[in-house]
């Protein structure tokens, strides 16, 4: 999919303010051609393999504001305030508030499999790769 075209489509042609991007890479730097000007972007992950590719006409002409976060970063900058948001995360997953979509389980023992789709299978991701330690306890 190309997602600048479908960006400006649901905006209307406007583009987006706000992108908060945990993958990095060409689909983040899709979204950065439908920003608009003076917009913000949060980037607090690296799931996909490569580099974001960030044009200088669009940081130059847009303005665009670009902030890194790193949870254990933060949480050695304010350890007064990991408890309450940790708190208050819990209590929004509970509630069904945050979710977390898993596109495959595998079994411990299944390793392999787990680790090439989590590497190899970028554009097609889904969701997260997971283990479930109950499955196929006896190795």
């Amino acid at each position: 999919k190309d997602i600048t075209s479908t960006i400006l489509k649901l905006t209307g042609g406007k583009g987006t303010k706000y992108f908060i991007d945990c993958v990095g890479g060409r689909p983040a730097g899709q979204v950065m051609q439908a920003l608009q000007k003076h917009p913000y972007v949060i980037v607090y992950g690296m799931m996909g393999s490569d580099d974001t590719p960030i044009s200088n006409y669009h940081m130059l002409f847009k303005r665009i504001r670009i902030q890194g976060y790193h949870v254990i970063t933060w949480a050695g900058e304010h350890p007064d305030r990991v408890g309450p948001v940790g708190t208050q995360v819990t209590d929004m997953v509970l509630k069904g508030q945050l979710d977390t979509r898993v596109q495959e389980t595998y079994a411990l023992n299944d390793f392999h499999r787990a680790f090439k789709e989590q590497m190899g299978n970028d554009k097609g991701r889904r969701g997260k790769i997971m283990f479930d330690m109950d499955k196929n306890r006896a190795v």
